[in-house]
């Protein structure tokens, strides 16, 4: 894993060196409605649109066949209320960094890109509930309200297509995933399964569909 992440970085490296020069306006300001997919989808109560924002700048010539782009992404996703869990509902925040390498095409203002990044979770069940135990019937999971303690950055990574309006002015659509398992324990029991918590309370593995706005401009 270590040699594959290197080759990645030395990739990138050498991508950015190519683009000598960047395009005018490299530096983009993203706003995104976002649509949660399979565990971060059941894990908001079925919530159907979240919110993102990123900033990023693109080392990416205009005459280089490929170039490097870096950015950072605020993820803000807070839930539905859950009520088959009567009425639990949750949020997550997550912080992201990352890399893409961009790709010229013969359509003008057409940017297709993919690339990895890191994540890191900040989760909540901002209203507490009863969740079923199925292995014992009788004992209930019941869950407080309460922050899901998780530190780690977790790696993920995203394939999508910009197409630029003009100069400063733009849209984009990417799927970006990632992994989270957070190490809270429902109630302080573990079910005798291993299971940290009941599925679809925790993401394993969020994913998303992100159609964002875009406005570039440049920093120097």
């Amino acid at each position: 894993m270590r040699r594959v992440g290197a080759l990645i970085l030395s990739g990138f490296a050498g991508l950015a060196l190519q683009a000598q020069t960047v395009a005018d306006f490299p530096a983009y300001f993203r706003a995104s409605a976002v649509k949660p997919m399979s565990d971060l989808r059941a894990y908001l109560g079925g919530q159907d649109l979240v919110y993102a924002y990123e900033l990023g700048y693109d080392f990416h010539g205009p005459d280089a066949w490929a170039g490097l782009g870096i950015y950072v992404t605020y993820l803000v996703a807070n839930g539905s209320p859950i009520s088959t869990y009567q009425g639990l509902t949750q949020s997550v925040y997550g912080w992201r960094v990352g890399g893409d390498v961009r790709f010229h095409t013969p359509i003008k203002g057409l940017t297709p890109f993919i690339g990895f990044s890191v994540t890191a979770y900040d989760g909540k069940v901002n209203r507490g509930g009863v969740v079923p135990n199925y292995d014992t019937p009788s004992q209930p999971y019941v869950v407080p309200a309460a922050p899901y303690p998780e530190g780690k950055g977790k790696f993920g990574g995203r394939v999508g297509v910009e197409y630029r309006i003009n100069k400063e002015w733009g849209v984009a659509l990417d799927y970006s995933f990632s992994e989270w398992r957070s190490d809270f324990q429902l109630g302080g029991y573990t079910p005798v399964t291993g299971q940290r918590v009941v599925n679809g309370l925790n993401p394993v593995n969020p994913s998303w569909i992100a159609l964002s706005a875009q406005y570039r401009f440049s920093i120097w």
